[in-house]
């Protein structure tokens, strides 16, 4: 017999064997009728089930259990439950006994490979009688006594890097830390509320980034100790886990932002409950991406640039630091002050750029000061760039200012204002002003002392008699790099206001948290409060840190009394007025609230405090009423038109001679008209030229050679009929006719002219020579050549159909040839 191969594996196939009964549950046979439902009691009589008598507090633990029965259908094993005995004596001193098998709150049902015996979910619950004994043990850290210094919250061997490295974070130390700072602070300390820290250790392109990151880490260590002895969170400690923002990522060699948002990556995954950083804006926006997505607050002490001023973008995002606006509205105040009321804002066409711009504008407007804008556009080339730069320095050598104010990011900056040293513009009679401390930098040049008087405006950190800044000093000069290696770059005078606000990052962490903890305390549960610290140190309560919650205290910091904005920017910070001199910067005033105040008088380049002027002195070579050019162009001009008018009398005078009649009076009106409004334009170009004239000055060329061509091409082109088409000879032009012919081109000449006076008008513009003489002229910074060729057009136009008439009518009669003295007027 043949059999198929469907036939062989079902004639193969093994019976399924009957299992036997096993415990008190009834064995399932192929045969077997009975409904399941009977089988899952106690008693083996299916019509008689035994339920066990519950008390009603153990319901919603029936319930748990029934869904985990479900969710395993249809067997289980049995798991041994475990009691939890809690000893509550405050906030960080619980106590817990906890046997070691059970860890999970309700034991998972599972099946087993060797039996089919299926024990109900009720027989694995523990005596009810108390609700307390049946919940989970909490996987608390055991958290670190308050009491004790930082130091000792480290213990030798705590950390234990390689079992918890990953490949995707291999612990990688940057060069700048210690053995004892990398192995305290790679991981953190457990137990703790983990702060992140970002900051560019490895910057080989911007050296100062890698000081200010080394420096910074030592305040913000020093402000955790001082936070975890003071005991700023009841029964919690803070540490510090950190990151190198532009370690290359693994296998590539990019930094920047890649780098950034990869760190951050890193750092997130260790449960972070906020972080602090980064020294650049763009570092700062692109890991601000990512925390503020998961709802981590993260505060920057030193990203002051406008690329982040909408910081509404960023919902978790603050800053201690004030941003570059509030430098702005400084250096205007400083220039209101001394009554400079012409300035030139020179920019970059970057973001930092074009928002200072605007934002300087403003202020500028709203205290009567003109601007003169100079624009450098960035390239992707470097000689491009500097090409921009020297075209932009030029027109500011040639302007009519003498006050400068230069918005542009920090990189661009020296090389600017290098170039701008070298092509003469910092003297006794020009001012500098800029945003940003940079004398650190500036000293760092050749003949640093060519840029005295430079004006500059920063953070208003230096607040002695202050007693949290006070203190601030203290701790911090108290610490000796030699004695405290915990602290590199730590103690001694030199002070920034990185430093300050630095640890006012930490601070307002610090307390924010503690408010949390704070409600966590005041609960009677001390199941729910612990769960609640649980949260907090695994940072899962970091969405409750919003910016709402920390802007509704005030700090008490070393930068005075802190709040925050409800965009995440400190309020009522002052700013510093700050010159360059010799090697470093002084001190010269402060604004706060726009109020100004100079307590010391500042040195101009010169190093006198005589206040120079914000225009030069002008040599004016445009002619003048009083000058012998101005006086000839008045008095031909005068005589031109007065002819003019003159024979304008005698053809109207004389208008019904056979000569003039034939000639047409209107017509000849018309073109004497034409060219007395062409004359008098010659009147405007005497003495420098105001908005009106260079609005409206070109207009008067323009409709009287339109009226001029016009006439003479409708008297043209009669001729060129007459002597063409017989049928025209006994149609006389008539005056209706010629004046609407001509009103037509007028028209179409002064409606774009009109426009012009409007939109992209021309201006009254200094030109400087090299000799020193002034030349105002009308000039625009918009391009001109579309606006020419629309006014121009219908003159153009007219004036090239004159000559093809004239051309074409070269052979008539010579009373009525007119050809060559219409080509020499057109």
């Amino acid at each position: 017999m043949i059999f198929t191969a469907r036939q062989l594996r079902s004639r193969t196939r093994p019976k399924p064997k009957t299992r036997p009964r096993q415990g008190n549950c009834t064995a399932l046979t192929d045969k077997d009728t009975t409904p399941v439902s009977a089988h899952l009691t106690r008693n083996t009589t299916p019509t008689t089930p035994r339920i066990p008598s519950l008390h009603p507090s153990t319901l919603p633990l029936v319930l748990c259990c029934a869904l985990a029965f479900l969710s395993t259908f249809p067997l289980c094993t049995a798991t041994k439950t475990s009691t939890l005995t809690t000893t509550t004596t405050g906030i960080g001193e619980t106590t817990r006994s906890i046997p070691a098998q059970s860890s999970v709150i309700h034991p998972p049902l599972s099946r087993s490979s060797t039996t089919s015996q299926i024990i109900s979910p009720l027989e694995q619950l523990p005596p009810m009688k108390d609700f307390e004994e049946v919940i989970p043990p909490l996987a608390l850290p055991q958290f670190p006594p308050a009491s004790i210094s930082l130091p000792s919250v480290y213990p030798p061997g705590v950390m234990n890097i390689p079992n918890r490295d990953s490949q995707y974070d291999p612990p990688i130390k940057p060069p700048q830390l210690t053995d004892e700072e990398f192995n305290q602070t790679w991981l953190g300390v457990p137990g703790t509320i983990k702060i992140g820290v970002l900051l560019p250790f490895t910057d080989p392109d911007r050296g100062y980034r890698t000081i200010l990151s080394r420096i910074s880490l030592s305040v913000l260590r020093m402000a955790v100790e001082d936070m975890n002895n003071n005991h700023v969170i009841p029964g919690l400690n803070l540490s510090l886990v950190v990151r190198d923002s532009q370690r290359p990522i693994s296998g590539t060699n990019s930094t920047g932002g890649a780098a950034a948002i990869s760190a951050t990556t890193r750092l997130l995954a260790l449960e972070v409950g906020a972080a602090i950083g980064d020294i650049a804006s763009e570092l700062t926006q692109a890991e601000a991406l990512m925390t503020s997505s998961l709802g981590v607050p993260q505060c920057s002490f030193a990203s002051y640039n406008n690329d982040i001023t909408h910081l509404k973008n960023f919902p978790y995002l603050f800053r201690s630091a004030p941003g570059v606006l509030m430098f702005y509205d400084a250096l205007a105040a400083v220039i209101d002050h001394y009554g400079w009321k012409r300035i030139s804002v020179v920019y970059t066409s970057d973001v930092p750029g074009l928002l200072g711009e605007k934002q300087f504008t403003t202020i500028c407007e709203g205290k009567q000061i003109d601007i003169k804008k100079v624009l450098i556009p960035i390239t992707d080339s470097d000689d491009d760039f500097i090409g921009n730069v020297l075209r932009a320095l030029k027109t500011v050598k040639y302007s009519d200012t003498r006050v400068h104010v230069l918005v542009v990011a920090r990189p661009n900056m020296m090389q600017i204002l290098s170039m701008a040293r070298d092509y003469g513009l910092f003297n006794k009679h020009h001012v500098w002003l800029t945003a940003i401390d940079i004398s650190d930098s500036i000293a760092q040049l050749r003949d640093s002392s060519d840029f005295n008087g430079l004006i500059m405006s920063d953070v208003l950190w230096n607040k002695p008699n202050l007693p949290a800044y006070d203190a601030f000093v203290t701790r911090w000069t108290s610490l000796d790099p030699e004695k405290f290696v915990s602290y590199p770059d730590s103690g001694g005078t030199r002070l920034t206001w990185h430093q300050t606000f630095a640890y006012t990052c930490v601070q307002v962490i610090a307390e924010g948290y503690r408010g949390l903890v704070e409600q966590a305390n005041a609960l009677t549960n001390p199941i729910e409060r612990d769960h609640i610290l649980w949260e907090v140190v695994r940072g899962k309560r970091s969405p409750d840190l919003t910016l709402q919650y920390l802007g509704n205290r005030s700090y008490d910091t070393p930068v005075g009394q802190f709040q925050l904005s409800e965009e995440g920017n400190p309020m009522h910070l002052g700013v510093s007025i700050l010159t360059f001199q010799n090697t470093t910067s002084v001190e010269n005033g402060k604004v706060n609230m726009h109020i100004i105040d100079i307590f010391n008088p500042i040195l101009f380049n010169d190093g006198t405090t005589k206040v120079p002027g914000y225009a030069p002195d002008r040599n004016e070579v445009n002619p003048n009423y009083s000058s012998p050019f101005g006086i000839a162009m008045i008095v031909l001009t005068t005589v031109l038109l007065f002819v003019i008018i003159c024979t304008i009398f005698i053809v109207l005078w004389n208008r019904e001679n056979i000569i003039i009649k034939s000639a047409s009076p209107l017509f000849c009106v018309l073109e004497l008209f034409g060219t007395s409004m062409t004359l008098s334009w010659i009147y405007l170009q005497v003495d420098a030229p105001t908005d009106g004239v260079c609005r409206t000055g070109l207009m008067l060329i323009s409709v009287g050679l339109t009226i001029n061509l016009s006439a003479l091409v409708v008297k043209n082109y009669r001729i060129y009929r007459i002597f063409n088409s017989a049928s025209v000879i006994n149609h006389a032009v008539s005056n209706k006719y010629l004046v609407r012919v001509v009103t037509f081109p007028v028209i179409i000449t002064l409606i774009p002219s009109i426009l012009h006076a409007f939109v992209h008008y021309l201006e009254p513009t200094l030109i400087r020579t090299s000799n020193g003489q002034v030349w105002v002229l009308c000039s625009s910074d918009y391009p001109q050549y579309l606006w020419s060729i629309f006014i121009a057009l219908t003159p153009v136009l007219l004036n090239v159909f004159g000559i093809y008439l004239a051309f074409m009518t070269r052979n008539v009669t010579r009373l009525w040839n007119e050809a060559r003295a219409i080509t020499a007027t057109i």
